[in-house]
């Protein structure tokens, strides 16, 4: 009986570690086909991929920062920045599966770290697929690793700093914002070394022949780089391509920077032909309009068309004050004036406040604290300000705004007068009306302030009128539009007519109106002084003789914008 049970439990046992064996054989070949399985879609992935682009994004829009091919995928851990919480990878592969079976691919992207993601796929062409992962909230940092590609580890950086700055030769150079995503540096003529200087030791890729985007480069040191800018090609340069060592890189204002070289130039004044202008940057100004004591002046940078307002001008504001740094009012001011009128709209209100007016805002910048203060905001009303002037005899600010009437292309005109001192509003006054084309520029309607009285441009029955009125009260009108005053009460007004070349009248205040002689051009005030310009020479009106005279300046190629204070011009040196 003894001898039988033993049999028996022996017997059980027996089955019991067959039974054992079997479930690891299973089980072990289970796994064995697992891997199998695991390495064929892992071969399959690594066959497919094509492209890796590591990218961040905020609610605006995305940003590629590093895209590698796949034969130049990095052989090593890499650690990359980011500059904001949110990031992105597109992975590429070519592969006959279907797209569902391609974004299959993505299980085998291994994170390494907490971070919330998303993601998605999509067919670029046959054949052709997009898997995509999105990264949201990151904080700190994280990793990832696919195939046989290495960890690349993302992690949350303050984008680099950069200076740039003269070489070995003479010149000056500007730093300007275009926009979000470009930046606009300004040279003088003779400059052809600039250096770039980081923040951080930059990875250097030391080659013969080295340049970045056209331009020779050489590597000072590791944070230093030299361009060879002696011939400006049309290259805007990528600045953001450029990754230090911790794996950071320039924000995305760097990734468009265009080269602009100007010729170096001078700021005199007439007649005396002494030179006035004293920043280093008095070459990239096509205008400077100068405090009331001559210590101070805001240089006018033009910046190209206005996407915003037909016929006006997007200028960069920059104020210069002796003895100290160069600070930039505005990179990009928008005025509905354009040319010889942008001037009307940047006023001084005395030697430490500065009115700049667009046609939607205004703008009072004090230079003693720095503040800006908004004198207007006519962004929800309609109104869009197309005037200003300053008049100190009775200390009132003027400034003239359009507004559509009701009919088509009917617009009323609004005088508004402000106390100079407090910019208190004092007084609106209907201003007539006009008739405006939208896609046209606004017509000039200039406010000429002068010591005996003040000109006023207005239409009239569809004819554009002068009215004077002096600090007595006495008023006259006459035809055309105020282009240039005195203090002894003469003119001139402009008449243009449709089928006619424009009209230039000489009117003593008081009189009837004679016609100056013009042969061709156009003419303009030079300060207190009339001048004509033929697009060949200026000449110099003699009111007393009643002619022209050639304007006598200093040898040099001349530039004259308008100006109402002071005859400015530029000379090339």
């Amino acid at each position: 009986m003894k001898r039988w049970l033993l049999l028996v439990i022996l017997g059980s046992i027996c089955m019991a570690a067959v039974g054992v064996l079997k479930d690891v054989y299973q089980s072990r070949r289970a796994e064995e086909t697992a891997r199998t399985v695991q390495a064929g879609e892992r071969e399959a992935f690594e066959r497919a991929f094509q492209r890796l682009v590591i990218g961040q994004q905020d609610h605006e829009n995305r940003r590629p920062v590093v895209e590698f091919e796949k034969s130049k995928m990095p052989k090593q851990a890499i650690q990359l920045g980011i500059h904001s919480e949110d990031a992105y990878i597109h992975i590429d592969v070519a592969t006959s599966q279907s797209l569902e079976a391609a974004e299959g691919f993505l299980s085998q992207v291994e994170l390494i770290g907490d971070v919330n993601y998303s993601t998605s796929a999509r067919e670029v062409s046959k054949g052709n697929y997009q898997l995509s992962m999105y990264f949201s909230g990151v904080r700190d940092q994280f990793g990832f690793r696919f195939g046989n590609i290495p960890t690349i580890t993302l992690k949350r950086m303050d984008p680099l700093a950069l200076s740039i700055r003269p070489g070995k030769s003479e010149g000056a150079l500007m730093v300007m914002p275009e926009s979000r995503d470009s930046t606009a540096l300004y040279l003088t003529e003779g400059l052809n070394q600039i250096e770039l200087h980081f923040s951080e030791p930059m990875i250097k890729e030391e080659e013969a022949g080295m340049s970045v985007n056209g331009y020779p480069a050489v590597w000072l040191d590791e944070r230093t780089i030299s361009l060879n800018v002696s011939q400006i090609r049309g290259n805007a340069l990528n600045l953001t391509s450029l990754l230090s060592r911790s794996g950071n890189y320039l924000p995305e204002e760097y990734g468009y920077v265009s080269l602009y070289k100007k010729e170096k130039r001078s700021w005199l004044a007439y007649p005396e032909s002494k030179v006035v202008g004293f920043s280093p940057y008095d070459s990239f100004y096509q205008q400077l309009i100068f405090s009331p004591d001559r210590k101070s002046y805001v240089g006018i940078i033009d910046r190209g068309k206005s996407p915003e307002s037909a016929g006006g001008r997007r200028v960069a504001l920059v104020l210069e004050q002796k003895g100290q740094a160069s600070t930039l009012l505005e990179p990009a001011f928008t005025s509905t004036s354009a040319g010889s009128r942008l001037q009307r709209m940047i006023q001084w209100l005395d030697d430490d406040r500065i009115l700049y007016a667009g046609e939607k805002t205004g703008i009072v910048y004090r230079i003693s604290t720095g503040e800006k203060q908004q004198l207007f905001d006519e962004r929800n009303t309609g109104f869009a300000a197309v005037e200003s002037a300053v008049d100190r005899e009775a200390g009132s600010l003027y400034l003239l705004f359009v507004k559509p009437a009701g009919e088509k292309n009917r617009y009323a005109v609004e005088k508004r007068s402000y106390r100079l001192e407090t910019l208190a509003l004092e007084g609106t006054d209907g201003f007539g009306e006009l008739v405006h084309h939208p896609r046209e520029p606004f017509p000039a309607l200039p406010i000429t302030v002068r010591r005996d009285g003040v000109y006023y441009t207005k239409e009239e029955q569809q004819k554009t009128t002068t009215w004077y009125l002096s600090r007595q009260g006495e008023s006259w009108s006459a035809e055309g539009e105020v282009v240039w005053a005195d203090d002894q009460r003469h003119a001139v007004l402009k008449r243009e007519h449709e089928e006619k070349k424009a009209q230039y009248m000489w009117w003593p205040i008081g009189k009837k109106p004679r016609e100056i002689p013009l042969s061709r051009g156009e003419l303009r005030s030079f300060g207190p002084y009339l001048v004509a310009d033929d697009g060949l020479h200026y000449h110099l009106w003699d009111r007393r003789r009643m002619k022209w005279e050639p304007l006598d300046l200093a040898e040099g190629e001349i530039r004259l914008p308008v100006s109402d204070d002071i005859a400015l011009y530029s000379r090339v040196r």
